[in-house]
């Protein structure tokens, strides 16, 4: 039996020799990570330049991949409360709205029949998943430090450098702390093969419109795609939008409108530079001129904008130095608005509590942190070559390899279930919603583990018991 399976089975494995982890940044990677490394048994802090107060109403798609790692953390009963499940997701032309094709949830199980799912998509309301996560991380005992800027760090030693000439010093830093991380330049180096380096898409601007489904339902074409469980793509040049209904928040029924295309200026300004709340459009060269009316109503009607310019990053050459990890965005800037980034970080940070809860000494840091990066960066490589297709496939010019791709899509999606050709559509998809964190450590652990374990670590047996049917393993 493998020296992890203590932690499948139970869902919370602690560690014999609790470590000081400091985690820098409070986003939502920022407080899955602290989630995971204090269930490990770690004393963990938590480092925000921001004052922590803002929230948005816009709507999150959680794939069967996070939620899987959501629900085995236990909280199934809290997700059901805050979440609707995602029913069909449509493709219409951003031009013309006409449709191009519908993918239900039960085609995509169709394909997915030989292998297990674990988990379905979600629907969540942004504010509403960070609340959730905030408040476990508090009732674990995690401690927080808002308005405190990182500016540097010593990687070597594990200290922080904030602005006031204040230091702090830790075992372990996890660099939480998005795509234009400040902890990033201690890991940028030698570039990646060119055959792990996804093409390069430049700057993006993502915006997020958050409508009331009330006003929708007043306007009479609106209120046709303010359906519930409906995720609405609209596809065309150089322009992708997508909708969807959201959990109840602050202003009710809400309905979540993501533009995303590339940035036409030159510099950014740094305020734009962080996802944030929007009050001037202008700026951000946004042109609806070619795009059916109804999205043009979207805009006009939304409550909240959020939104900023992504300057797309490859992924460092290593993700950790020293005591320093990056996880999430700052790991892999993989646009905001997408499933891809945030389903990555929540992947992350269920590898890295995994792989802590069984460290037993300060010295076995790097060769964790080793561990972790051998079975993250392919990952993280391939979630990023995957966002350039996706963007590539959904931003097609107009011509005969668009109209391809369309006939494509319809005529796989009209059929209502899963075939060959829609398995093959939907291959990368698949490789995204079938990954099981855990499962994956478990894996390399079998195999590489004896090697990250110092000689003189204490040996753990492990004893499993049944107990009225239910099987309970112990260790001594």
């Amino acid at each position: 039996m493998s020296g992890m399976s203590h932690y499948t089975s139970s869902n919370c494995s602690t560690t014999y020799n609790p470590m000081k982890v400091v985690v820098v940044g409070a986003g939502l990677t920022g407080l899955a990570s602290a989630y995971a490394l204090r269930k490990a048994g770690h004393v963990v802090h938590v480092v925000e330049k921001s004052n922590g107060t803002a929230r948005s109403s816009g709507g999150l798609r959680s794939p069967p991949n996070m939620t899987a790692v959501l629900k085995r953390w236990g909280i199934s009963d809290r997700i059901a409360n805050v979440t609707i499940s995602l029913g069909n997701t449509k493709f219409l032309d951003s031009l013309t709205s006409n449709l191009i094709g519908v993918a239900g949830p039960e085609a995509i199980r169709q394909i997915c029949k030989d292998i297990d799912m674990q988990s379905e998509w979600l629907l969540f309301r942004h504010g509403a998943l960070y609340d959730m996560l905030y408040e476990l991380t508090l009732q674990e005992g995690v401690t927080f430090r808002f308005n405190s800027k990182v500016y540097g760090a010593n990687p070597e030693t594990g200290t922080l450098f904030l602005e006031g000439e204040e230091q702090l010093s830790t075992d372990l830093i996890v660099g939480a702390d998005g795509c234009n991380s400040t902890l990033r330049q201690y890991l940028e180096g030698q570039s990646l093969p060119e055959n792990v380096t996804p093409k390069t898409l430049g700057k993006t601007v993502v915006l997020c419109f958050v409508l009331s489904v009330d006003d929708m339902e007043n306007d009479a074409e609106l209120s046709t795609i303010s359906e519930d469980t409906e995720w609405t793509i609209w596809i065309g040049e150089d322009l992708i939008h997508c909708g969807h209904y959201s959990h109840p928040g602050p202003i009710g029924k809400t309905y979540t409108l993501i533009l995303n295309y590339p940035f036409k200026g030159t510099d950014v300004l740094e305020k734009h530079q962080h996802w944030g709340p929007i009050d001037d459009l202008s700026y951000f060269g946004l042109d609806l001129t070619n795009v059916e009316p109804r999205v043009q109503r979207l805009v006009n009607l939304a409550k909240q904008t959020w939104g900023q310019i992504h300057d797309s990053k490859q992924c460092p050459s290593s993700l950790t130095e020293g005591k320093l990890v990056l996880i999430g965005e700052a790991a892999h800037a993989i646009a905001p608005g997408g499933y891809l980034s945030t389903s990555m970080s929540f992947e992350d940070a269920s590898i890295l509590g995994t792989l802590f809860s069984m460290i037993e000494n300060k010295s076995q840091i790097p060769r964790f942190l080793t561990a972790y990066e051998e079975i993250r960066q392919p990952r993280a490589n391939w979630a990023q070559m995957r966002d350039a297709h996706i963007q590539a496939m959904l931003r097609l010019p107009p011509g005969p390899i668009r109209d391809a791709r369309n006939a494509q899509f319809s005529s796989s999606l009209s059929k209502g279930q899963a075939d060959e050709e829609m398995a093959r559509i939907y291959e990368g998809d698949i490789k995204m919603y079938t990954y099981d964190p855990v499962v994956e450590t478990e894996a390399w652990w079998n195999q590489y583990g004896s090697m990250v374990l110092s000689p003189t670590s204490r040996k753990k047996s492990v004893v499993e018991i049944n107990v009225a049917g239910r099987t309970e393993i112990h260790t001594h």
